[in-house]
């Protein structure tokens, strides 16, 4: 597809890499550009959005103020969260802004694949289970993010996580007790 139309800002290359006849189908974000999102944004609201990619690397407070500012589409989307280098207590901050961001309501899968670092991975268990804008997510995966029995004791049991339907948890490190709590709660939707 050619570029994004000459009346969009500078920033579209960078933001809206993904045209499939002439509509946006796939935004790609990266963080630390997500101020110039914000113009990008309201001239993409009625475009066919599928699919949503975050490349999380350095980034700075305001990104992650910006990220939990994000609106929902109007249909639902797959979300997926990438890390790149960089500091990693900012990229936390832009996660946890990010699933506490509005724009997770149109969520419909999420991918959160890699996140954690092994001594952040109750973080992100912690931030998916607060998050109030997840009621939507159907699929959910979080695949090498070190979990453990602990961690999936705890994503069994998130009432905030209800209607997820497959929940992908391969390449961490859960077993017996944790495995079998999360398949009581997905049963065949897990993979583990």
């Amino acid at each position: 597809m050619p570029d994004p139309p000459s009346e969009w800002p500078w920033s579209a290359a960078l933001v809206l890499p993904n045209f499939e006849r002439g509509f946006v189908t796939r935004l790609r974000i990266i963080a630390g550009a997500l101020g110039n999102m914000v113009p990008v944004r309201r001239l993409i609201a009625g475009e066919p959005v599928s699919d949503v990619l975050f490349e999380i690397g350095e980034t700075s407070p305001a990104r992650a103020a910006e990220a939990r500012r994000l609106l929902p589409f109007p249909h639902p989307v797959s979300v997926k969260l990438v890390r790149q280098q960089g500091t990693v207590g900012q990229q936390d901050a832009f996660v946890a802004a990010l699933l506490s961001s509005p724009l997770m309501a149109s969520a419909s899968a999420l991918a959160l694949d890699a996140l954690n670092h092994t001594y952040h991975r109750s973080a992100l268990v912690a931030w998916l289970t607060r998050s109030p804008f997840l009621p939507n997510v159907r699929s959910l995966s979080l695949r090498q993010n070190a979990f453990t029995c602990l961690e999936a004791h705890v994503l069994a049991r998130s009432a905030r996580l209800r209607n997820v339907r497959q929940l992908d948890v391969t390449d961490n490190r859960i077993e017996g007790p944790g495995a079998a709590a999360l398949f009581d709660r997905f049963g065949d939707g897990l993979v583990i």
